[in-house]
């Protein structure tokens, strides 16, 4: 896992990079990072945001769709 933070203007760019990983197991990591940085993102806002599993699942749904085709 590889995590970088690059400044733009006043705002900071990250990006995450998770590497070797088959498409199975990306189908369930990917979701996850992805539910991670939404949460991050809402509590740096001072919002609320939905559980983790739940938002989990629904992405992960998402995903299957992109990486089906």
């Amino acid at each position: 896992v590889l995590i970088t933070l690059e400044a733009q203007g006043e705002d900071v760019l990250l990006t995450l990079t998770h590497s070797r990983l088959s498409d199975a197991i990306m189908r369930n990591v990917a979701p996850g990072w992805h539910t991670h940085l939404d949460i991050l993102v809402a509590r740096v806002a001072g919002h609320g945001h939905p559980p983790f599993w739940d938002a989990w699942r629904a992405r992960r749904e998402e995903y299957a769709a992109r990486m089906a085709g």
